[in-house]
């Protein structure tokens, strides 16, 4: 059905449960598949698109539901879902979701903790379910902020009743207050110093009753523990008791950050538990959060609104919409508005614009980096490269040099400058391959070797943008998508690129949707090129190509093997750290078996994509049976959740999302510095979805991941930073190139010059570099010459004062310099 894998059917992500809430044994639950995409692409260059979205029941074939999103009642217990999609060249894909629907009532209590001896106007301060109402020492009550000694316990379920007649219950607890109602009618009170027990009946008739259990420990006496069971001992078995999801109360037990700038805009990560209804409201002084997302019941992120005076305000979550009967308010937790504040952290989205005030358009954006001339250079899927003048303070598009072609068909995939040419000269180095070359060109599947680098010149050939040379050849392309791609240079001044894998998960067995060959010398690898070097050979010769797996390098040794197991890193960063970070796209179920050693294979599955910590000579877990046979580590797949072992390095970060592709080191002075050195990682926006930009700060030197947190909800395929600190990203299923312009207000001109950023970040330890500062209040000068609202001024060439970094000064202005050594 889809063994050319153009359209590609996703179900956006589903809550693992869905709750019932009203009780009507039915949930309305939404399906959308705005992720799903397709990699057909027409004759001009531009993306294909997907004309048709039908979902069914897979149990019995019946159709719930056409469009991209749509809204269906689903009933108590799980139903499988499939969505077929059909694209503009008829290709079609399917893939199938489980969706589960809960009642509200589920087994066991849901017991409050309240700090002290609290009374019913209190608000909890943790909560969390239980099977029974068994606590029999201070160690079986859960942890929180309410202790363990001198705290207030309420439990509210409901009494399962099997038949009409008397019920007797009996507490047994330790220096305290001990309490049970149902259905308001006190059953069991009583009071103690020491150990007790107390008991009680009741009259009831079958059926469910409201109960609640309240143990008030005092912290004078003995260790807490209290125990509510049946009159004769015997424990309320979860059978007999359950409680309400609809109904719970939510509690707050932490916000990050507890505080911000007056500005609408600071993001804040509100913790707690019980958040179950999908209406959550949070207030920050009364005043309503924009941009609530629920994460579960345990956590929920949103935009703190603009603060009317510095000073400390309550944040309140409130679930239910309002709903008599249905969740509750929280209490509250404090967030102080700082007049002196750093700005908050936040971009506007824009794109690139034509001179009519649309959206400037370019077919098949793929790549991009932004040169030492000022101008912004654009791979494009199909054959050329577009130069982009770009007026600093619109986006505005005010002149465009497309190359010569790289190719018949040939796509662009990354694009960089070479930072050892010659004073300003442009030296651009542009990844080519021929995707598809089976289906699309009619090539043999023997004709896996057509990957190039080329190098382009402006005038080379009589062309604006003219390609010089072919600096590298007959590098391992897939019959699909992976390619040659993720162009960076070390601190050598050696050329690195990746050489995406050919098979899903290293067995070229049931491959045939991701193209049907096996791995061969250089595939699934960062591989290094010192192309400066003298006698440089880049040019790849095998000993043959019709047997893939068996196929041996015989020339082009200039080219080698930097780390292995990489499935498909689309992007990689050389951090002014010093070290080397990458993304890797996870395997999917159904395009090809995983490796089981290198004799045999089992079908595959689908993996989340990672964050890699990118070393010489390591292995990160996508086999190679080709290299296999002179390096044995590269026969064994390793999940991105297995932990580091002999011959084997594991991610940085399981990234939890597929399709993340782009990654970046930030490096303007903004927002305080707070995102300055940390990673951006950017997943593949499709024509219908927005993408996800997120922000990673490093820990242990680089060698570790503090955090990973949400920038924006928009992305990109690749990113580029101007000086300005406006991030740029090309898209190619939309034919155009995402802005993320940062949002700050202007420094007051008392402060003097500011230095925003600058641009390029590295260059010749040897000098000659021109460098672009963009900054505020620099005096009179010439134009802006990068992308960014704030003036630009260009340094005359200077020559770093020694090691890795150096300060650069420049009429008063101050910025950081990454030199090559």
């Amino acid at each position: 059905m889809d063994a050319d894998h153009f359209a590609h059917a996703v179900i956006d992500p589903l809550p693992a449960t869905v709750v019932d809430i009203d009780g009507n044994g039915q949930q309305a639950v939404d399906l959308s598949a705005f992720d799903s995409h397709t990699h057909r692409f027409h004759d001009d260059g531009s993306s294909g698109e997907l004309v048709s979205f039908e979902w069914t029941a897979v149990a019995t074939g019946e159709v719930i539901g056409r469009g991209i999103s749509v809204t269906v009642d689903f009933p108590l217990g799980s139903t499988a879902v499939r969505l077929t999609v059909v694209d503009d060249g008829d290709n079609t894909s399917e893939t199938t979701a489980m969706v589960t629907v809960v009642g509200s009532l589920t087994q066991g209590a849901y017991c409050y903790y309240y700090a002290g001896a609290a009374d019913e106007s209190a608000k909890p301060v943790f909560a969390a379910e239980t099977e029974n109402l068994l606590f029999p020492t201070a160690a079986s009550f859960p942890e929180g902020p309410h202790g363990r000694v001198g705290f207030t316990q309420r439990c509210v379920f409901l009494f399962k009743a099997p038949a009409d007649g008397t019920y007797d219950f009996k507490a047994t607890f330790a220096s305290g207050t001990v309490n049970l109602t149902i259905d308001e009618e006190v059953v069991v009170e009583a009071s103690a110093d020491g150990y007790s027990m107390a008991s009680g009946t009741i009259e009831l008739a079958a059926g469910m009753h409201e109960a609640v259990t309240t143990y008030r420990h005092n912290a004078d006496g003995a260790a807490a523990m209290v125990s509510v069971t049946r009159g004769g001992g015997g424990a309320l078995l979860a059978g007999a008791l359950e409680w309400d999801r609809a109904t719970v109360v939510p509690v707050i037990t932490g916000i990050s950050p507890a505080s911000g700038g007056l500005l609408q805009g600071t993001r804040v990560t509100v913790s707690g538990v019980g958040f179950f209804t999908a209406d959550a409201q949070v207030t920050f002084g009364g005043v309503t959060a924009t941009g609530v997302v629920r994460d579960g019941s345990t956590k929920l992120t949103v935009e703190a609104p603009a603060g009317a005076a510095a000073g400390t305000v309550d944040v309140v979550v409130t679930t239910g919409g309002g709903v008599p009967g249905e969740g509750g308010v929280s209490g509250s937790v404090a967030y102080t508005y700082e007049a002196v504040a750093v700005d908050p952290i936040k971009f506007t989205k824009t794109a690139l614009k034509a001179t009519d005030g649309e959206d400037y358009y370019i077919a098949g954006p793929t790549s991009i980096a932004l040169g030492p001339d000022g101008r912004v250079y654009i791979g494009q899927y199909k054959e050329t490269i577009q130069a982009l003048t770009v007026d600093t303070n619109t986006y505005v598009v005010t002149d465009t040099c497309v190359s010569q072609s790289v190719g018949d068909d040939r796509s662009v995939l990354s694009l960089a400058f070479d930072p050892m040419a010659n004073g300003d000269g442009i030296s651009l180095l542009a990844t080519t391959s021929l995707l598809y070359y089976g289906r699309n060109n009619k090539h043999p599947l023997s004709y896996w070797d057509n990957g190039e680098v080329v190098v382009l010149r402006p005038g080379a050939g009589g062309h604006c943008l003219g390609v010089e040379r072919v600096l590298l050849s007959g590098l391992p392309v897939s019959n699909h998508d992976h390619a040659v791609q993720a162009l960076e240079w070390d601190q050598a001044g050696r050329l690195l690129l990746v050489a995406g894998g050919q098979t899903n998960m290293g067995a070229n067995v049931q491959g045939n949707r991701l193209g049907g060959v096996d791995e061969t010398p250089l595939s699934a690898a960062v591989l290094r090129a010192a192309v400066h070097a003298p006698g440089f050979d880049g040019h790849v010769t095998y000993d043959q190509t019709d047997d893939a797996r068996t196929s041996r390098q015989t020339g082009g040794w200039g080219v080698t093997v930097h780390a292995a197991g990489i499935r498909n890193s689309y992007d990689m960063v050389l951090h002014t750290n010093g070290e080397l970070y990458g993304t890797d796209n996870g395997p999917n179920e159904g395009f090809g078996d995983v490796a089981i050693g290198c004799g045999s294979s089992a079908a595959g599955f689908t993996q989340r994509d990672k964050l890699l910590h990118l070393k010489a000579g390591a292995y990160y877990g996508h086999p190679n049976r080709n290299r296999a046979r002179d390096d044995e580590r590269q026969c064994i797949y390793h999940s991105v959740t297995e932990a580091s072992q002999d011959g084997y390095t594991a991610p940085l970060a399981n990234l939890g999302y597929s399709s993340v592709n782009g990654v970046m080191e930030y490096m303007a002075n903004l927002f305080g510095g707070a995102l300055k050195h940390e990673l951006l990682l950017s997943k593949f926006s499709g024509r219908f979805s927005g993408g996800w930009t997120w922000r990673v700060r490093l820990a242990n030197n680089g060698s570790a991941v503090e955090s990973i947190k949400d920038l924006f909800g928009y992305s990109g395929l690749l990113m580029a930073q101007t000086p300005g600190g406006a991030v740029l990203a090309p898209q190619p299923q939309k034919n155009r190139v995402l802005v993320a312009a940062p949002d700050y207000p202007s420094p007051p001109a008392a402060s003097g010059p500011v230095v925003v950023g600058v641009g390029p970040h590295r260059g010749r330890a040897s000098g000659g570099n021109t460098v672009t500062i963009v900054g505020h209040h620099f005096g009179g000068g010439p134009p802006p010459r990068l992308l960014a609202a704030p003036r630009a001024r260009t340094c005359a060439p200077w020559r770093p004062t020694g090691g890795r970094s150096s300060a650069l000064h420049h009429r008063g202005c101050l910025a950081r310099w990454c030199g090559w050594w």
